[in-house]
């Protein structure tokens, strides 16, 4: 083996190292947040009220964001 040849083995064995440690977090991460979301069920764990949330307008469909929507629909047609 000449030194071209362990630059790129050694190159190659970082790069795949790396891609396995990002991947794996990933993995970690996705794992994490479904379990959580098994766990909460139908709980909202934010403070705000659900138009400041993320989530709300991603379509998060707990009971509390569903009110909101409609508290909001009913104010539009009033007033609209």
């Amino acid at each position: 083996m000449d030194h071209k040849d362990i630059d790129t083995s050694r190159r190659n064995f970082l790069a795949s190292s790396v891609r396995l440690a990002a991947f794996s977090g990933l993995g970690y991460f996705g794992v994490k947040e479904v379990i959580k979301k098994q766990k909460l069920g139908d709980e909202c764990l934010k403070l705000d009220i659900c138009i400041s949330c993320i989530e709300f307008d991603s379509g998060c469909s707990l009971p509390k964001a569903e009110g909101t929507r409609s508290r909001e629909e009913n104010s539009k047609h009033k007033h609209g």
